[in-house]
């Protein structure tokens, strides 16, 4: 830039913004993101997950999810897994400190076990190290960490049960967090220049455990707070009721979450969502699979789409069906229902609040084994 354009500057308030770049960066080979770039989203694989994040996942973000134990937050991060090999014939990352990520239980689910990687690393740093790659590989699209609270740090590996390591994990997590961000950051401008790059979206999974020192509030999060101020969303869960079949047996639950935090939409929402988790499977819901049927049912008497008149309810020209288990039968068995019944959902959220939902058809059908 000249020194009389320079000049011109200073005096002159109204220039472009690329004038602006220029006169306090230089022609640098810095490319500047546009604020108005559209963020990307993926579904969860769930209609109601989807509504409550405002559009599904985002993509290139760092996403928490807490919750007590056997609330299903390993079988909502294997949705992922589903989603991105099924349809988006992506690559994603597992790191399984528990021990529980099997081939057998993957393919329940119909994810594709050939994009997925599985490591069990033996140290948090460690882990730390593959991710960081696997971020700056631009070949990964979803990282997920199952989970923070397992983790042991070297620290902690090498010294005795007597010996003191308090917040070590605290610390390595910290810096890992700050390093991730910085590393998105980095291949989201990589990713400008060279389209083939992946935007890989990170997963921690913690537990909440109960912190015998406190009095009141006695629940607390392992890791520290790094993990809370790096994350875009913060997924709270918690199981409620069962999911019971006309004899009274226990087919499933209904698992509340909670948007703790959202930087890309309303934060401090709630939704319910029901999850299949029995042998035989529940009303054409195969085993570990959401409740869509209960979804598009709940969603569409919401929205005033499916009219009900005590014990009958009543679908457009698709007629009258008699109790919640028949119309969600229905709903499931006939694609035609379901098709309809999802469109206008879409259409309501998109009125209502703008957000466009990522969950399709397709996905609806293939989640559940058709």
């Amino acid at each position: 830039m000249s020194k009389k354009k320079k000049e011109e500057l200073s005096s002159d308030i109204h220039v472009s913004k690329k004038e602006l770049e220029e006169f306090l960066f230089g022609k640098t080979s810095v490319d500047f993101v546009s604020l108005d770039d559209d963020v990307e989203y993926f579904s969860t694989g769930n209609i109601t997950l989807d509504i409550l994040l405002g559009g599904g996942w985002s993509r290139g973000r760092i996403h928490l999810l807490k919750g007590r134990e056997s609330v299903s937050k390993s079988r909502l991060m294997a949705s992922v897994c589903f989603i991105e090999t099924i349809f988006y014939n992506n690559i994603v990352l597992v790191i399984d400190y528990e021990g529980t990520w099997t081939k057998d239980w993957l393919s329940k689910i119909f994810v594709d076990l050939e994009k997925v990687i599985i490591v069990r690393p033996e140290t948090a740093e460690e882990s730390f190290n593959i991710v960081d790659k696997a971020i700056k590989s631009g070949r990964v699209s979803s990282i997920i960490i199952d989970s923070i609270a397992s983790m042991t740090t070297i620290e902690e590996y090498n010294k005795s049960h007597e010996e003191s390591t308090q917040a070590s994990l605290a610390r390595q997590l910290s810096k890992f967090c700050r390093k991730s961000t910085a590393s998105l950051n980095s291949i989201r401008i990589e990713r400008l220049k060279n389209k083939d790059l992946v935007l890989p979206t990170i997963f921690l999974v913690n537990q909440i455990r109960t912190n015998l020192h406190a009095r009141f509030n006695n629940e607390m999060l392992p890791g520290g707070q790094a993990q809370k101020n790096a994350s875009t969303v913060i997924l709270d869960l918690f199981r409620t009721t069962n999911i019971e079949d006309s004899e009274g047996d226990v087919m499933g639950f209904f698992i509340n979450a909670k948007t703790e935090k959202n930087k890309l939409g309303v934060p401090f929402r709630t939704a319910q969502f029901g999850l299949i988790n029995n042998e035989l499977g529940y009303l054409g819901h195969p085993r570990f699979s959401f409740f869509h049927g209960y979804d598009l049912f709940l969603l569409g008497k919401n929205f005033g789409i499916i009219k009900q008149s005590g014990a009958w309810y009543e679908v457009d020209k698709f007629g009258k069906f008699q109790g919640e288990a028949n119309i969600i039968k229905s709903i499931i068995e006939n694609d035609e229902i379901s098709k309809f019944l999802l469109e206008k959902i879409k259409e309501k959220v998109l009125e209502y609040s703008g957000s466009e939902i990522m969950f399709n058809h397709e996905i609806f059908l293939k989640s559940l084994g058709r």
